[in-house]
């Protein structure tokens, strides 16, 4: 699978109660404003917010015109590992506290129990494994925002919304020692998130300035 990119919208998301440091906004922090080998680069973060985050998404791609979205979501309880998201549940989370162990009414009856991420997931995870960082497949976003902007992203990208490279990658949690303000994994985190971006890139070949 090949495409032309010119231009990738990358997000992550705001801290939240009980979080306030989110790992996936500092993983995208290098990222912003960014050209490689001429391709665009645009971040974003987002509110924890079911609704929000869509309409903040949307806008920004509306604006931006991407050729690829990728969002990144933090784990809130470790592993410290990197999660490369495979499909978005068709599930309504809204309301219901990410943990319970509850059945969540479908977001769209009409459409598949789980939708597939748009992305080069292998790809990635070659890409993260390669570099020495734990990396797996995930079968599951979870229950909470992440999954909900997952799903509503792919969505959108079937109806022409946003474009079909389009996924979700969930990032370790941030690490810090006593008295210290700034994680100790930061600089894994910059580079898993540079990997990732790399990885999708490399969909436009030579002109992305990255290997194949």
């Amino acid at each position: 699978m090949s495409a032309v990119i010119d231009r990738l919208l990358v997000t992550g998301f705001a801290p939240w109660e009980g979080h306030p440091v989110n790992s996936s906004a500092l993983a995208i922090e290098p990222l912003d404003g960014i050209e490689i080998g001429g391709i665009k680069l645009k971040t974003l973060v987002l509110p924890v917010d079911f609704d929000a985050s869509v309409r903040a998404l949307l806008a920004a791609a509306a604006e931006f015109q991407p050729d690829a979205v990728v969002s990144f979501g933090m784990l809130s309880k470790g592993p410290d590992v990197w999660r490369v998201e495979l499909v978005a549940a068709n599930a309504d989370g809204r309301g219901i506290a990410p943990d319970a162990d509850v059945e969540r009414a479908p977001l769209d009856e009409k459409l598949p129990r789980f939708l597939a991420s748009g992305l080069p997931v292998a790809r990635i995870l070659g890409r993260l494994l390669e570099a020495g960082l734990p990396a797996e497949l995930s079968e599951s976003a979870g229950r909470f925002v992440c999954n909900h902007l997952f799903f509503e992203s792919l969505r959108a990208a079937e109806a022409g919304l946003l474009p079909p490279f389009t996924g979700l990658i969930h990032v370790p949690p941030p690490q810090f020692k006593e008295g210290q303000d700034t994680p100790v994994n930061l600089d894994p985190l910059h580079e898993g998130a540079r990997l990732v971006t790399e990885a999708v890139l490399s969909q436009a070949g030579d002109r992305a300035g990255v290997r194949p």
